[in-house]
């Protein structure tokens, strides 16, 4: 596989940090501990961080994201991951408190598949501004499905190629099924071009909703069959 959904999201990370402006700090909280293995892993995220934590509830990244938010660096905030070790909460609570977490911050949270029913994934897309989801296509190709959900609730979605190389940049390029034999080795594949994926990270709330108005050159049925990969929450 060209990508993992703990690389996309590392990779997201680093580019949320290296934003041209330079005004956007970035904030990761991990809800399962992990620090020293992510340390030994990406250790660019430290460089570019401005705080990497292991905390141990939502209310906890609420707490510090009203911390962050009175900072005013324009905040971005990373969750690892939404998974079994805190779903113990309901998951009415759970909705709220990202909700409110979007409210002082732009959130990003990797998801894990296996502790979310269909139904769970849908209520927690209801109230993200992007979703996305990775699989690994009959090709061999990594493909991202990137739902942008509008204010008005128009829908656009894409599904790219992905692939992010050691120093956590990401190539990209519209996905367009091949036929494949069963004797083409994953190593025949060919490389992906560069290409422009953004979810607005890096962009100032004026200049998203200007991009919204953009349609997109590919639109296709969401598939609902890969592994959900991360929501992205619209800090207004």
């Amino acid at each position: 596989m060209e990508c993992s959904a703990e690389r996309l999201w590392a990779s997201l990370l680093v580019q949320s940090a290296s934003s041209k402006d330079g005004k956007r700090a970035v904030h990761v909280y991990l809800l399962t501990s992990w620090l020293n293995s992510l340390r030994k892993r990406f250790p660019s995220i430290f460089d570019c961080a401005a705080s990497v934590k292991e905390v141990n509830s939502l209310l906890d990244v609420l707490d510090e994201a009203r911390f962050v938010a009175d900072c005013r660096t324009d905040p971005v905030i990373f969750l690892d991951a939404l998974d079994t070790a805190f779903l113990g909460l309901s998951f009415d609570r759970v909705i709220s408190l990202l909700k409110a977490v979007s409210d002082h911050a732009a959130v990003v949270a990797r998801v894990h598949e296996e502790c979310l029913s269909v139904r769970d994934w849908e209520r927690l897309s209801s109230i993200a501004a992007v979703t996305c989801s990775l699989k690994v296509s009959e090709d061999a190709a990594s493909v991202c499905a990137a739902t942008v959900t509008y204010r008005k609730g128009r829908r656009i979605v894409t599904m790219e190629t992905v692939r992010v190389d050691d120093s956590l940049r990401l190539f990209c390029n519209l996905y367009k099924r091949k036929e494949v034999s069963k004797l083409t080795s994953i190593s025949a594949v060919p490389a992906i071009p560069d290409s422009t994926f953004d979810i607005g990270l890096n962009l100032r709330h004026s200049e998203y909703e200007a991009k919204q108005k953009i349609s997109l050159p590919f639109e296709a049925a969401q598939n609902q069959d890969g592994m959900h990969l991360f929501l992205y929450f619209l800090h207004h």
